[in-house]
């Protein structure tokens, strides 16, 4: 590429000409003209724009990119009051103090707010201020980045993290969150009214464990398992399972509590459920209704006594036999039970009797006999209750039946008295029917022989 130069001179068939080989030259200019067209799209895609301000004259420069960020026809004069008559409203002074501070010697590396024909933007601003030798602020370079997109993402996720933490803050159940090296970070209002602490009083992981788990055993057990369904949910890339564990409060009263943990990237939620009442509950309703099954044995118990006795009627031995098969089913450790039952000569057992230490007995009363006796026996050791291993109820039961047996018995007797009685009754009626009868044909016969003599003598008296 060559530049060509001529001179024609007056009156003359001559010219003056030079020729320049111009080939570096253009391509640098190429070269230039491609870099800022690449430097334009750039700043296009980016959304970034540079500007270039002369403090003491009060001129700014902005690129292609500049103008379209503030809505400003390309190639305008501009001048720093025209650019903070685009900002909003409620950022100007900020903008301006952060200006005068950067003019002064300061960093001027701000974000705020501009208007564009009636929208709202966010940029950014950086710049570097160049000062004369006297210190004076001279040239400020900098650049502009719409930062729109981003600023609205990141205020979605501010107002998000604020519902959640609002969400957090009101939840019903307690709640922890905790940071990357477990320490505690934020707890609710509510985790502070059932468990009295506050984030000061457990600020790290250590404080924690100490605190909530003072049972060093109890505390490394606690430990171990979270250990153990954290490694489980990493392999499984599953949820951890929920634990369920007792903590120790600031009032050293003892909850009860289940733990769900949620990992949240570099953070932990930890969901709390004091559960200690309604385990409470449950424990009161399970006794309630093991206290029920064995009052419902106890009357089976009872009810089937009454049936071996209308079974066996008059049998008393019947009845003994029966009747200690009934007691083991009706304890409370039917598997490790036996019994016995004596009266008088009558003596009867099931079949596992063995004598131990552990024996509940009563005796059986019937007026006028030797007290009898009934005997419970556990062939293993329980847990002392109310009476060594038995329950107040068992004692009740076991001389509820020695009463009934005693009863059963005395109408026994009573009735077999009875039935003598009526048998003797019986014997001496047709004794005195018979005597009766005797003395009846006595006095016939006797009245016979009587009569017979006074005849003779009326006839003897009539012929006189």
């Amino acid at each position: 590429i060559v530049s060509i130069t001529a001179t024609a001179f007056p009156e003359s068939d001559y010219m003056d000409g030079s020729l320049i080989d111009i080939t570096e030259q253009k391509m640098v200019e190429d070269s230039l003209l491609q870099n800022q067209h690449y430097l334009s799209k750039i700043q296009k895609i980016a959304k970034i724009g540079t500007w270039d301000l002369d403090i003491i004259e009060n001129q700014l420069i902005w690129t292609e990119e500049t103008y379209h960020i503030f809505g400003v026809p390309n190639g305008t004069d501009v001048d720093y009051q025209l650019f903070i008559a685009r900002v909003h409203p409620n950022d100007k002074d900020w903008v301006n103090e952060n200006w005068q501070a950067a003019v002064a010697g300061g960093l001027y590396d701000v974000e705020h707010r501009i208007v564009v024909e009636k929208q709202i933007k966010w940029v950014r601003q950086r710049a570097d201020i160049q000062y004369d030798d006297f210190g004076k602020p001279v040239r400020a370079i900098g650049f502009v980045q719409d930062i729109t997109e981003r600023k609205e993402v990141e205020l979605r996720i501010k107002e998000s993290e604020r519902r959640f933490r609002y969400m957090i803050e009101k939840s019903p159940l307690p709640t922890v969150i905790t940071d990357i090296k477990q320490d505690i970070e934020f707890v609710n209002d509510k985790f502070t009214e059932l468990f009295g602490y506050r984030k000061a009083d457990i600020p790290t992981a250590d404080l924690w464990w100490q605190t909530m788990y003072p049972d060093i055993k109890y505390r490394k057990k606690v430990q171990a398992s979270w250990e153990k369904a954290i490694k489980k949910s990493l392999e499984s890339n599953s949820d951890i399972e929920m634990q369920t564990w007792r903590i120790i409060t600031r009032a050293k009263a003892q909850k009860t509590c289940e733990f769900h943990m949620v990992p949240l990237g570099d953070f932990s939620l930890i969901i709390m459920n004091d559960i200690t009442e309604r385990n409470r509950m449950e424990m009161d309703l399970k006794q309630k209704t093991h206290d029920l099954g064995e009052r419902l044995k106890e009357l089976n118990c009872l009810y089937g006594l009454s049936k071996i006795v209308e079974k066996h009627n008059q049998n008393l031995d019947g009845i003994l036999k029966d009747a200690v098969k009934l007691i083991p089913p009706a304890w409370q450790y039917p598997e490790i039970t036996c019994s016995r039952m004596v009266f008088g000569d009558i003596e009867h057992k099931t079949g596992n009797f063995k004598r131990t230490p552990w024996i509940q007995s009563a005796d059986i009363q019937v007026p006028g006999h030797a007290p009898g006796i009934i005997e419970v026996i556990y062939l293993e050791e329980r847990s002392d209750i109310d009476e060594g291993p038995f329950m107040k109820e068992e004692r009740l039961l076991i001389d509820a039946l020695a009463e009934r047996i005693g009863t059963v018995i005395e109408q026994l007797h009573a009735e077999a008295e009875l039935k003598q009685n009526q048998v003797s009754l019986k014997i001496a009626q047709e004794k005195a029917e018979a005597a009766n009868l005797l003395k009846s044909q006595f006095l016939a016969n006797m009245s016979h022989d009587i009569r017979t003599p006074i005849n003779a003598v009326m006839g003897y008296t009539n012929l006189l």
